[in-house]
């Protein structure tokens, strides 16, 4: 896979994405690399439109590229949770678990055991995308299928589906791949 324009893995902490762009809900981030010669394991927060990552001089692109995926795992796990109980709430709906996965051609799931399986990489997407596929999901708990009365009731419940669908269609594949929209 290719990751800041190399090789997973392949270069050191020295050109490990510094000033180069990410999405997080809709909104562009730039990455800022701070070394630390102590650092063990890479870090990663945000403060308004940056994205901090804290790495030592032995990480290596996929550090960062692990990190990274964590921090949006948990991010997403956060925003979805939030979600996924308020869409149970309206819907009369209960679940049994949430798991976020790197799904390669699903947004989200839901099994006949009632579990929730949503893509981390939704978090990149503008907020109002991510709310539509919980509300998609938390809607197969009542109907597992895709008949008139589910679409009646995902509509009942996010009624602007249709452009949260065309939005997907046309910006999803883009989300998967690299976490940095440029190339070096």
């Amino acid at each position: 896979m290719m990751i800041f324009g190399k090789h997973r893995g392949g270069s050191a902490a020295g050109d490990l994405g510094d000033g180069r762009a990410l999405l997080y809900r809709g909104q562009r981030l730039t990455a800022r690399i701070s070394h630390q010669g102590s650092c063990r394991r890479v870090g990663v927060a945000r403060r308004g439109s940056t994205l901090h990552i804290q790495a030592g001089p032995g990480h290596t692109e996929g550090d960062v590229e692990a990190a990274l995926g964590r921090w949006y795992r948990k991010e997403a796990r956060r925003l979805i949770t939030d979600l996924v109980r308020v869409y149970t709430a309206r819907a009369g709906a209960t679940h049994k678990k949430i798991f976020i996965k790197d799904q390669k051609t699903r947004w989200g799931s839901c099994s006949r055991q009632g579990n929730l399986n949503f893509n981390f990489r939704l978090v990149m997407a503008p907020p109002d995308i991510l709310e539509y596929i919980v509300a998609h999901e938390v809607c197969h708990l009542v109907h597992q299928n895709h008949s008139r009365d589910y679409w009646s009731l995902v509509a009942s419940h996010y009624p602007r589906f249709r452009e949260a669908r065309k939005w997907l269609r046309s910006h999803g594949p883009a989300l998967q791949g690299t976490f940095f929209l440029d190339t070096p």
